[in-house]
């Protein structure tokens, strides 16, 4: 679970409302936070994305998450995320997959692997869960 205030750049987005300026179909814009998890993973992270807004207020995002911490059962060290197919609708609440992005294990992590889902809300602090699976390779 990872509840976090998030810091965001309006980019080519109307800085008042986040969406589109009259007459576009989208625009882009920025986001970054930084903070703890806890559940079976207990870590801080930092994430940073771009992402599109439609003109509905929908927006569809990709982000590389770097995770710092202790994976219950499989130890202490670091390893990073990429999360995809990520979509949030104007409210706020999002979907998304994420896997484990291949040699980013450190320390007890390495040679990690993974996979799942996650799901949320983030407006303006980002409360999100993530299920699915982190395993290392046999014999480590």
């Amino acid at each position: 679970m990872v509840a976090t205030p998030v810091s965001v750049d309006p980019g080519t987005c109307d800085p008042n409302t986040f969406l589109p300026t009259p007459g576009a179909v989208t625009c882009e814009a920025s986001e970054s936070l930084a903070g703890p998890v806890t559940g079976d993973v207990t870590c801080n992270l930092y994430a940073a994305a771009p992402f599109v807004v439609f003109a509905d207020g929908h927006v569809n995002y990709v982000v590389y998450t770097t995770i710092t911490g202790t994976v219950t059962g499989l130890g202490a060290g670091s390893f990073t995320i990429f999360e995809y197919e990520g979509r949030a609708a104007a409210d706020g609440t999002e979907t998304e997959k994420w896997r484990v992005v291949d040699a980013t294990g450190g320390e007890a992590l390495a040679g990690i692997t993974g996979n799942g889902r996650a799901q949320g809300i983030c407006n303006p602090t980002c409360t999100v869960t993530f299920v699915g699976s982190l395993r290392l390779p046999k014999g480590q």
